[in-house]
């Protein structure tokens, strides 16, 4: 224990030093864990345990599921989550009813209209890139219109896909000397006017056929048989060859 009757000059400085050496650091310390603090943001987490009404007894609007992702595709409840700009596609009714949830579908890079990674797969030496982007949009709407022929106008195309009318035109002519898109141009009335529309129809046999084509040496990653199922596809049966007897 120090002798305060003999504390002399030196004691004090060196007290003073100790003091202010002690603030210094002390306020460092708060400036590190204020710079810290900026980035972190707490949230609430969903309970899976819970029913959908319970969860948000408590009056929050937003909750979190949390998951984590393995190296060989599953994906758990976890403490981690992809990433801030994915989309877990799941419906929350079938999560209720099925309770406590084991599989989620995780949708990266939700935003963008392009996949990249299958978009490059193509092949370019035979077919563009507007042209992808104007299949695509056939198989999609195709699907959408219950494997039907469906119209779709110029002035919509380019609306919806950003492709001028000559050039779609262009497009549509190729389509159809591939094989894998037929027209028909039917006349209506529209506000007591004669119009013309347009309708589309894909052959999707002849699609799956010019698969090597358009993309030349793919991997086999599934691709085939999920657009195969997409366009609820099943390859009609050729006829017997006739034997001579």
């Amino acid at each position: 224990m120090k002798n305060f009757k003999a504390i002399n000059e030196l004691d004090f400085i060196d007290i003073e030093n100790e003091v202010k050496a002690s603030i210094k650091s002390q306020c460092e310390n708060d400036e590190v864990e204020s710079a810290e603090e900026k980035w972190i943001k707490e949230i609430k987490l969903y309970d899976p345990c819970k029913c959908f009404y319970e969860n948000f007894e408590d009056g929050s609007t937003q909750k979190y599921l949390l998951v984590s992702v393995s190296n060989f595709g599953r994906l758990d409840i976890e403490r981690k989550i992809p990433d801030q700009f994915s989309k877990i596609v799941v419906d929350i009714n079938k999560m209720e009813e099925y309770s406590t949830p084991e599989f989620f579908v995780v949708d990266y890079d939700s935003f963008f209209g392009t996949r990249l990674t299958s978009f490059i797969k193509y092949n370019s030496d035979f077919i563009s890139c507007d042209e992808r982007v104007f299949l695509e949009a056939l198989i999609i709407k195709y699907r959408g219109f219950g494997y039907m022929p469906f119209f779709w106008s110029k002035e919509v195309i380019h609306r919806e896909l950003g492709i001028k009318k000559d050039r779609a035109s262009r497009i549509i002519k190729k389509f159809k000397e591939l094989g894998i898109l037929t027209t028909e141009v039917k006349k209506s009335l529209l506000d007591g006017r004669p119009q013309q529309i347009t309708y589309f129809d894909l052959n999707s046999e002849k699609i799956i056929e010019l698969l090597p084509k358009m993309f030349g040496d793919r991997d086999d990653d599934g691709f085939e048989q999920e657009l195969k199922q997409y366009l609820n596809y099943t390859k009609k049966p050729t006829a017997p060859s006739k034997v001579l007897l």
